[in-house]
């Protein structure tokens, strides 16, 4: 079944748990991926895979993403921004969470990179419909410099920001 309790928080003051999950928050989520910018320690990205029907969530690939930036105030009343309508404007697909990927360039909190069976990235941090750059996966062609479908995970080089890892 799915889980009962789930969701965001963030240790306030004191070592004190405090949930931030954002309003509109899918119920049912399986699957979070979530990365805190290294150039701006107050905004967190937040990927999630929902399936269609939590009991069939292994044996069927429908399911529902959703997107999500968080500015921390510091205070736990941060402000949550939903990207679901970059999400909702391509053919990004997770394989039910299986391929599922999320990473936030060391330099720039607004150059994200969202994968699955394909890899976007977005400059402006997926904040408009249609604004991504394809970077790879389908259609998969067989020849060196191509992307593999099926991404498992991102990441930036630390010592060369403008160098993506890909899994």
């Amino acid at each position: 079944s799915a889980p009962s309790s789930y969701g965001i928080w963030r240790m306030g003051s004191l070592g004190v748990w405090q949930r931030i999950s954002p309003p509109g928050l899918p119920a049912s989520v399986r699957r979070f991926r979530m990365v805190l910018a290294t150039s701006n320690n107050n905004v967190l990205y937040v990927f999630t895979q929902t399936p269609a029907s939590y009991t069939k969530r292994y044996t069927s690939f429908s399911s529902s993403l959703s997107l999500w930036r968080y500015t921390d105030d510091g205070k736990g009343t941060g402000k949550w921004e939903n990207r679901k309508s970059w999400l909702d404007s391509t053919q990004i697909n997770t394989l039910a969470g299986y391929a599922m990927s999320l990473a936030v360039h060391p330099e720039n909190d607004s150059i994200v990179v969202i994968a699955g069976t394909d890899a976007y990235m977005s400059a402006s941090a997926f904040s408009r419909a249609n604004d991504a750059l394809h970077l790879g996966g389908y259609p998969y062609i067989v020849e060196p410099g191509r992307l593999h479908p099926d991404i498992h995970h991102l990441e930036f080089s630390a010592q060369k920001p403008y160098v993506l890892y890909a899994t």
